[in-house]
């Protein structure tokens, strides 16, 4: 188990910064499908933080399934414009999209100011490459197989499932991609009979993790229900949620930016995930390598990092992650360096 420290540093809002805030259109490569719906673009907020000629800048997306969207994160900044300088800012946003954002924004400024990076800020391991996670949409089985075949030189496949067809599907992809390891998310697609329906071809396919297989709301169930496979928590992490609570149900969390508010809020979780004995995936949102990038430097302490969100537009940022030989990194450039 990795063991690490967080740095507590006073980001000070000096009276000559600038904020300024703006919306960013991506069109994906094709329809990206889970159990809720399919999406064919992503709006994201883009954050800038300017003072003394140095510029900082986060990105991050709003999610409807929390309630947000870039209308409120927007109305959010506005409402508390008066307050911006004032030295607990960051507190006065409710965790989610908005704060992710500028505390990304933040942490990039400063790190430029300083002439240093942000995992050096936050005393976190230098960034090295981590092994790739390559995720298939859900749409029909038959493109769902030939992606997998297509995609089986990846190590992990991260498979959404929720549709009508899983049993069928998850057979199809082990013969096409017998060497991958599997990843089941489920989104909340199934019902907690279906979950006890389709174990056992999970466990037949060989699924290392099934995540979030019902609604949040039922979490109920599993709190008594013997997997043999462990269970990762997504949706139920909503913003503000304490992991903790979710200890005695999931053996796994994912934990992802735009959810937990910030970098150094999800480092807060990761730490304490620890502490709880929980395994922990870093993941991301459908988004360019500028929203994921913070993302890969807490990845390097995380069982899991799922961060091909950026592999999904037709054109990401420049200078922006990179996928080689089943690995994926970061080259400097980008953001907190």
């Amino acid at each position: 188990m990795s063991q690490f420290y967080i740095i507590v540093i006073k980001l000070p809002l000096e009276a000559s910064l600038k904020i300024s805030t703006r919306t960013v259109n991506y069109t994906l490569k094709k329809p990206f499908g889970i159990a809720r719906g399919e999406k064919t673009e992503v709006e994201l907020l883009e954050v800038t933080l300017a003072e003394d000629g140095f510029i900082g800048t986060g990105e991050a997306t709003p999610y409807p399934r929390y309630g947000q969207s870039i209308a409120k994160s927007l109305a959010e900044f506005k409402s508390l414009s008066e307050r911006l300088h004032d030295d607990n800012f960051l507190d006065l946003l409710p965790p989610g999209a908005t704060r992710n954002a500028f505390d990304l924004a933040l942490l990039d400024l400063r790190a430029k100011q300083q002439n240093t990076t942000v995992w050096q800020m936050l005393n976190l391991p230098e960034p090295k490459p981590l092994e790739f996670i390559s995720t298939i949409s859900l749409q029909s089985t038959e493109k769902m197989i030939a992606e997998a075949k297509q995609k089986s030189s990846s190590p992990i496949l991260k498979i959404k499932l929720g549709g009508n067809d899983d049993a069928a599907c998850m057979v199809g992809i082990k013969e096409s991609a017998p060497k991958c390891r599997l990843i089941v998310d489920v989104n909340e697609g199934w019902s907690p009979d279906q979950f006890e329906r389709l174990l056992p071809v999970m466990i037949e396919t060989g699924v290392e993790l099934i995540e979030q297989p019902i609604a949040e709301k039922e979490d109920g169930f599993l709190r008594d229900f013997d997997s043999p496979i462990p269970l990762c928590a997504d949706e139920s992490v909503y913003p503000g949620k304490e992991v903790e609570e979710l200890a005695e149900i999931y053996k796994v969390i994912n934990l992802k930016l735009d959810k937990s508010g910030g970098l150094r809020e999800l480092i807060r979780q990761l730490r304490q995930c620890r502490e709880l004995g929980l395994g922990v995936m870093v993941g991301c949102m459908v988004s360019s390598s500028m929203a994921i990038a913070p993302a890969f430097y807490a990845g390097q302490l995380a069982d899991y990092a799922d961060l091909d969100g950026f592999l999904h537009l037709q054109q990401d940022r420049p200078n922006g992650l990179v996928v080689e030989n089943g690995m994926i990194s970061l080259d400097s450039g980008l953001w907190g360096n």
